[in-house]
């Protein structure tokens, strides 16, 4: 799991908001490459419904450990072609990239957004320090 701040940062950051039912899945030892046609456009110009893209996703084989770096990979058998898969994307190299975990998978479309906009914020300067604190509570 990411922190809410980056989580947050990474969902106003995204440059697209879809939903793409997944149309072949290569699976390989920890990434799988999903292509899909995009069936919801959330954000991002609407000219892409209809639009084929390919992602690549963190992935996880049946008995293998999951990683302790905060991805939330999926479970290969849940990985399958006529699922949807919502995420927040930006463009990459290869196609579309996930941004921070900021994806799940559904069996079927949705009018709405099934995951939440994030009203994260950082802390500001005074709630990181505690000898900010202690001094304002010193000085009382």
């Amino acid at each position: 799991m990411y922190p809410p701040e980056l989580t947050a940062k990474a969902q106003r950051d995204a440059r697209y908001h879809l939903q793409l039912r997944i149309t072949k899945v290569s699976i390989g030892d920890k990434t799988a490459t999903a292509s899909g046609d995009v069936v919801r456009v959330f954000r991002g110009p609407k000219e892409m419904l209809g639009q084929a893209v390919t992602t690549l996703l963190p992935c996880i084989h049946p008995g293998d450990a999951r990683s302790p770096t905060g991805d939330s990979p999926f479970p290969t058998d849940q990985l399958r072609e006529g699922r949807i898969l919502e995420a927040y994307f930006s463009d990459s190299e290869m196609g579309l990239s996930v941004q921070a975990g900021l994806s799940m998978l559904a069996n079927t479309a949705s009018d709405a957004p099934r995951i939440k906009l994030i009203n994260a914020r950082p802390p500001r300067w005074w709630q990181r320090s505690p000898l900010v604190i202690g001094i304002v509570f010193a000085a009382l």
